[in-house]
């Protein structure tokens, strides 16, 4: 009876210390495992928070295109020869908590003497004690990389859908589905009103320059497009229309209006492969709005501080200098970006200046409607307006 009772007591024995072993091995393979930027969001957890050895596991972890993530501090390195790969920076890292602490929602009003520049960490926008300087590095971590590549002229797109995969991955998905929903559907609308009084001014041009223009029907753009006659030079067409406008305001917002209905129904009846190249030219939005509406309106920045210099003289409260100041900047921004927009939009086929009005409007209502609601909005107005028209 004792032999059978210590036998059993061996082997009872062998058990526990296999079951310790299995579990350490389990505890093993818990500790080994390296947290996805799934998990990190998920379970409301910061990089910065994580150790300097599970940061270096985290970022080899991530492929080379989920590597810019706005919640990380990875940065792509290497080539198509030398290999590319996903690397902590700890230098950017410091980036990141800045981006983190001074993070402003949507808009982003930088209004303060202390903070009045806005910055980019990715796809997060804050505010920033020092204007931007565009390096390669900075570019390499922010939204301006198309400006130092020209092969990445094409990466407005990406970027888009990477902040939304990376939204997408955070804990409330049902928040984050109402947000951009709001996005569509605030852009869905504005782009049709944007179209309205794209049309509505095109057509009030064309009445006041029609003396001096010869209208040929282009259908990528469903508009009778203006070339203009060979003695008219391009100052000689804005005098004519300045010049015209007085006498015949009445008569060509009629003519506008009227016009307004034969634009729709072009729109209504256009051919599939129209609608094609309509698409293209929304993509294709996104890099103009993220230049026109970004990042130029970083350098107009410059002008706060001295802004601020003069305001404070008057001696107003703090609240109304910060906004008279933002006020004048962006009246200021909204100028040079608008008719620098509207230079770019010059035809060389046909020499449609009525167009470089049209889109000299929009880029200053892009400029208000990017200050009042956010990027995202700006650039989905711009895509449906673009796909409309």
């Amino acid at each position: 009876m004792i032999a059978k009772k210590t036998s059993s007591g061996r082997s009872s024995n062998k058990s526990t210390k296999r079951s310790k072993r299995s579990s350490k091995k389990s505890s093993k393979r818990k500790s080994s495992k390296i947290l996805t930027l799934g998990d990190l969001l998920s379970q409301d957890k910061n990089f910065y928070d994580l150790t300097k050895k599970e940061k270096i596991q985290f970022c080899e972890n991530q492929s080379y295109f989920s590597c810019n993530s706005k919640h990380t501090a990875c940065i792509k390195v290497g080539s198509l020869f030398t290999g590319k790969k996903c690397v902590y920076d700890h230098k950017l890292e410091e980036y990141l908590m800045e981006s983190i602490k001074h993070e402003c929602d949507f808009g982003c009003k930088c209004m303060t003497e202390e903070r009045p520049y806005t910055a980019n960490y990715r796809s997060r926008q804050f505010c920033s004690k020092v204007p931007l300087v565009l390096t390669k590095g900075i570019a390499q971590h922010s939204d301006y990389s198309f400006l130092i590549s020209p092969l990445s002229i094409f990466t407005g797109i990406p970027r888009f859908i990477t902040k939304i995969k990376d939204d997408f991955k955070m804990k409330d998905k049902k928040k984050q589905l109402i947000k951009y929903g709001k996005i569509v559907g605030a852009g869905t609308l504005f782009g049709i009103m944007m179209f309205i009084i794209g049309q509505t001014v095109t057509n009030f041009c064309a009445y006041n320059t029609r003396n001096v223009t010869q209208f040929k029907y282009n259908p990528y753009y469903a508009v009778y497009k203006m070339r203009v006659s060979k003695d008219i030079k391009f100052v000689n067409f804005f005098s004519t229309f300045i010049r015209n406008v007085p006498k015949n305001t009445s008569n060509a917002l009629n003519y506008a209006i009227n016009e307004l209905s034969n634009n729709i129904k072009r729109v209504t009846n256009k051919p599939k492969k129209e609608w094609l190249y309509g698409l293209v030219a929304g993509v294709g939005g996104a890099q103009e709005e993220l230049f026109f509406r970004n990042v130029l309106l970083k350098y107009i920045e410059v002008i706060k501080p001295i802004l601020f210099k003069f305001i404070n003289k008057f001696n107003f409260s703090k609240k109304v200098t910060e906004k008279s100041v933002h006020n004048i900047y962006l009246l200021f921004a909204a100028l040079i970006s608008g008719v620098l927009f509207g230079l770019m939009h010059i035809d060389g086929r046909f020499i449609n200046n009525c167009r470089v009005i049209v889109t000299a409007v929009a880029g200053i209502l892009f400029t208000y409607l990017k200050d009042n609601t956010s990027l995202s909005v700006s650039w989905m107005t711009h895509f449906m307006h673009n796909l409309i028209v």
